[in-house]
């Protein structure tokens, strides 16, 4: 019983961790003067990195994961089908959203839409 209350407080506690952190950049933008479009650029790279670090994850739970008698028979190379839909899957979901926030901020003014916000970056 005592593992399961300790096991709801760390529960608890992360949530609550992740909420406060979230609501980080909302308050310097309040109340610390901090450049909005700046905040939303972090949040851009940390989205490209995290896709990088999941490419790679990928690739090497593809290269050295767990494999069945079925998949180790046959050399099974399905998982790069999987990494390439990723990418492309993922890459247009950032060109997108960058696309859309550039053109609505004016951050560069003379694109006039998410392809051409691809060429002026």
């Amino acid at each position: 019983m005592d593992s399961t209350r300790n096991q709801q407080f760390v529960s608890y506690l992360t949530k609550l961790f992740f909420i406060l952190a979230n609501l980080l950049p909302l308050y310097g933008v309040w109340f610390c003067n901090w450049d909005a479009k700046q905040i939303f650029l972090v949040y851009c790279m940390e989205s490209i990195i995290v896709g990088l670090m999941t490419i790679g994850r990928m690739t090497l739970t593809g290269l050295f994961g767990p494999r069945t008698s079925q998949t180790s028979a046959k050399g099974d190379f399905s998982w790069v089908g999987l990494v390439l839909f990723f990418i492309v899957h993922y890459g247009f979901f950032l060109a997108i959203q960058m696309g859309i926030f550039f053109g609505v901020s004016n951050m560069i003014p003379r694109a006039r839409g998410p392809f051409e916000t691809i060429q002026a970056i």
